[in-house]
């Protein structure tokens, strides 16, 4: 009886044995057949090689009427990013946002990508008012690590509306140092205004007189709004409505701000008109029948703030209207 039993135990560890011997083989032959034969075609994504993608096609169209626009050699834009590019040329917008699109003509390495912060010289400048576009050769092309700088006072920009075509000087008296005019700022700027808001000065047009610069002030944030990220172009939208901009003015107030502030979680807004007016005394002539002047102040919050809301309101715009808007982050 007990040799029938060791017996019978022995058969089965032979059998146990023999199936995973062929369990490891099998095994065997199926690894190697994976490695060893070709994958099929339809097994295998499409490639696209390093040179197909950086093939870069001319641009073949028509940018400016250069026929109907005096070139000039002024310098119009510094720091810009690129946003396409072609064989013979790129484009580009400014870091600081301006209403216009810019198209430099020349050969851009393969150093260079979209998305690239830099800074150009060139020459024969075409500015197409109408159409904000600009054209220009390249001469020379660097990166640039321009940053906005916290306590300035970016962007304002002034508009003239008379009545009738008027030639208007503005001055500006500065608490503080100017960083940047457009046109350049001597003394002052004179040019001949149109109702429509054109200025022009000699050959040259523009939609508003720019300046930037550094401001010695406090800000006060008794009183404002605290605003979602999210919500920042329709909280722009309604106020500067109440603040007496129009949807043109409004829109290059928004386009200059809006990516800066939307992403935060919050952002405490005020705008404190009354104390950036006496850090910045506007002297128009001659003189207008309507001054609009706005200058918001801000700053990004990760959490909800309890603020007194601020009442907006604004002058009726009539007769010969000057109208300023501006910002400053406050830290």
């Amino acid at each position: 009886m007990k040799k029938s039993a060791i017996s019978f135990m022995l058969m089965i560890c032979l059998v146990i044995m023999s199936v995973m011997t062929c369990c490891v083989s099998d095994e065997k032959v199926i690894t190697d057949r994976d490695i060893s034969e070709p994958a099929t075609e339809e097994s295998v994504p499409a490639q696209t090689t390093t040179s197909e993608a950086s093939v870069r096609t001319p641009y073949d169209q028509q940018w400016i009427d250069k026929d109907e626009i005096s070139v000039s050699d002024d310098r119009v834009f510094d720091d810009i990013r690129i946003t396409e590019i072609y064989s013979d040329c790129f484009f580009a917008r400014t870091v600081i946002p301006m209403p216009y699109e810019i198209k430099l003509n020349g050969e851009l390495s393969d150093d260079w990508c979209v998305g690239d912060q830099v800074i150009c010289t060139y020459e024969n400048v075409y500015y197409d008012i109408d159409s904000q576009r600009i054209e220009a050769d390249m001469l020379t092309i660097e990166e640039s690590d321009f940053e906005l700088e916290e306590g300035v006072a970016y962007k304002p920009v002034i508009y003239l509306y008379p009545q009738e075509e008027t030639q208007v000087s503005v001055k500006l008296d500065l608490d503080g140092e100017f960083l940047c005019t457009y046109p350049e700022y001597n003394e002052g700027w004179t040019v001949t205004a149109s109702p429509d808001g054109t200025l022009t000065d000699g050959e040259l047009s523009y939609n508003y007189l720019f300046w930037e610069g550094k401001l010695n002030i406090a800000y006060d944030f008794s009183e404002g709004f605290c605003v979602k990220g999210s919500d920042t172009a329709e909280f722009l939208e309604t106020s500067l409505e109440k603040l007496g901009l129009n949807r043109k003015e409004a829109n290059e107030f928004i386009v200059f701000w809006l990516e800066r502030m939307q992403s935060n979680p919050y952002n405490v807004v005020s705008f404190r008109t009354d104390a950036y007016t006496e850090a910045a005394k506007l002297q128009v002539s001659p003189e207008p029948d309507t001054m609009i002047r706005v200058f918001m102040t801000w700053y990004p919050s990760d959490v909800e703030i309890d603020i007194p809301e601020q009442v907006l309101t604004s002058p009726d715009r009539s007769g010969f209207t000057v109208v300023e808007w501006g910002g400053q982050e406050v830290r």
